[in-house]
């Protein structure tokens, strides 16, 4: 076997329809199909199975009597061919010629990429057909059904009993018919008798099929198709290797221009065509309907219009970069995967720009909170419900105290917690996650600025410091607290 070969399989008879038509297991005795499965990538030395394609496009042609279709497998569900021409219409001989008429003009045109445009239907089916003279059959009491009964009969054969084996369950059929090399003699078959009685005189009579028919040699059509009630030829092509569908057919449309279509007839290109025509309607629709979900969701947890539309801004931005993409490295623009590749990376775009739009709104929220800007409507209300526990606070028994307790700078602790109180541990914001970030975030800032606070805070001397030891030890005298006590009762 050759070594760019890993198996052939040949097949003949039933079941050799094109596989992108479907599966098929009709009798097809006028067919066959070879099926070759190479090697893996590495074990070809470099060669690419498009070239070996091309080639055997190339060389299995001229071949008297024989139509070569060469394809490779398209590994996926079945589909019409890259090139469908569907031309549908009311009478079948008419329609035949029309197609025979286009056939012709499109190769005359010469498109490249067209490997042999084809009609579907064959009109030298070989047919046999047994004419029975009904005058002679009505004169000897033979009815149609009786000479249509027996060559069957004799063709495929009648069921005429039943046996079962001894300890087998199943009944097997038995079935009575003309062998092999009588069941394929014309001349047999037409000397075979028929039996049946007659119903005049009902005596048992006997008749030979060529007393009441005759037989012929024709050709007829191997199909009539229909769709929506109305007769449909179809003129098909492969692609060669190599050229792109889209392309070819793009050509195919402006050569088609200059042609002159019987108004009795209807064309449009389907196949592949008319499937990838459905399955762009479908994922545009979905990409739409995913947008506008996303749009919803993000409006709901920012609540607000801007900042949805700046992160939606980011999926035509990735959209764009995919396009360049099939640019720059020139590949084609399967329908199907790279409009789902879009939609899932819908997800990965606009997740990315949420978490940018975030960490901004929290540096710009940082940022006014170190310049001293002001704040939003939220920022003023807390501001003021902090004022009114503060002077809840004061006007409570021991505020006094508690306030000059505030006042005094006596360490560099009391001088700076007025500065350094942050806004979230006196509310908590309406986002749960934005009061975590800035939660932590706050802590982080307000350790580095306490820092550099003490840093630059002047030494005390030692008299304010024997001063305010003073005072310490005075409140906490047994006689003064006791006063304290009373004043503050």
């Amino acid at each position: 076997m050759n070594w760019l070969i890993n198996s052939v399989i040949s097949q003949v008879g039933n079941g050799t329809s094109d596989p992108a038509q479907g599966v098929s297991m009709a009798n097809t005795p006028n067919k066959g199909r070879i099926q070759l499965s190479f090697v893996k990538y590495a074990e070809r030395h470099g060669l690419k199975t498009n070239d070996v394609l091309l080639k055997l496009q190339s060389e299995l042609q001229g071949y008297p009597g024989v139509i070569v279709s060469v394809d490779k497998d398209a590994a996926g569900p079945p589909s019409g061919k890259p090139i469908n021409i569907e031309l549908t219409g009311e009478e079948i001989g008419p329609l035949l010629a029309e197609a025979d008429s286009l056939k012709a003009f499109m190769e005359s045109k010469n498109v490249p990429g067209v490997e042999a445009l084809r009609i579907d239907i064959d009109r030298a089916k070989p047919e046999m057909p047994i004419v029975i003279d009904r005058a002679k059959a009505r004169r000897l009491n033979v009815s149609t059904y009786a000479v249509a009964d027996a060559i069957r009969t004799a063709l495929f054969g009648k069921e005429v009993s039943t046996y079962r084996v001894e300890g087998d369950d199943d009944d097997y059929k038995i079935q009575v018919r003309l062998k092999d090399d009588q069941r394929y003699d014309v001349g047999t078959i037409m000397d075979m008798k028929i039996t049946f009685r007659d119903m005049l005189t009902g005596q048992i009579r006997q008749v030979p099929i060529s007393a009441v028919a005759k037989d012929e040699r024709t050709t007829t059509f191997s199909a009539i198709k229909r769709q929506d009630l109305k007769r449909v030829v179809t003129v098909s092509s492969n692609v060669i290797a190599g050229y792109n569908s889209n392309e070819v057919i793009a050509e195919m449309k402006d050569a088609l221009t200059g042609y002159e279509k019987d108004e009795r007839f209807g064309m449009a290109f389907t196949g592949q065509q008319e499937d990838q025509m459905k399955e762009m309607a479908f994922l545009g629709k979905a990409f739409l309907i995913a947008i506008f979900i996303v749009f919803l969701i993000i409006v709901w947890q920012f609540n607000s219009i801007s900042y949805p539309m700046v992160i939606l801004s980011t999926v035509l931005f990735s959209t764009i970069g995919v396009f360049l993409g099939l640019i720059v490295f020139r590949m084609d623009f399967i329908i199907l995967m790279t409009m789902l590749g879009i939609i899932s990376l819908i997800g990965v775009v606009v997740n990315n720009a949420i978490v940018l739009m975030d960490f901004a709104k929290l540096l710009f929220e940082r940022q006014k909170e170190k310049r001293g800007l002001p704040e939003d409507r939220t920022a003023h209300r807390c501001d003021a419900r902090s004022a009114d526990h503060r002077g809840q606070d004061a006007s409570a028994p021991g505020a006094a105290h508690r306030g000059d307790r505030r006042a005094r700078p006596a360490t560099a602790r009391h001088r700076l917690q007025p500065e350094f109180r942050y806004a979230p541990h006196r509310t908590r914001p309406a986002h749960p996650h934005r009061w975590r970030q800035r939660d932590l975030l706050g802590t982080a800032e307000l350790g580095r600025d306490l820092r550099a606070h003490l840093r630059d805070l002047p030494h005390p001397d030692h008299g304010a410091r024997d001063a305010a030891h003073h005072r310490q030890d005075q409140r906490t005298a047994p006689g003064t607290r006791g006063r304290s006590h009373g004043a503050g009762l």
